[in-house]
């Protein structure tokens, strides 16, 4: 599972204790899987980014 820094994501910073680390899960389109895989590891971290925070859709609220 490959994740990177959800501290500026505006859905899923809220989603940790403010003191904890917040990361988010990559998450690749379905249409770049392979070019994902046969990239160079230079270029496949190009995939490595925040999934947009409209794209994602929450059920529930995060418990504090």
């Amino acid at each position: 599972m490959l994740t990177v820094s959800a501290g500026a994501h505006p859905l899923m910073r809220h989603f940790h204790k403010p003191e904890d680390e917040k990361r988010l899960v990559v998450v690749l389109n379905e249409d770049a899987y392979g070019a994902w895989l046969e990239a160079p590891v230079v270029q496949s971290m190009n995939s490595m980014r925040p999934y947009p925070a409209d794209r994602l859709v929450m059920n529930g609220l995060p418990k504090t």
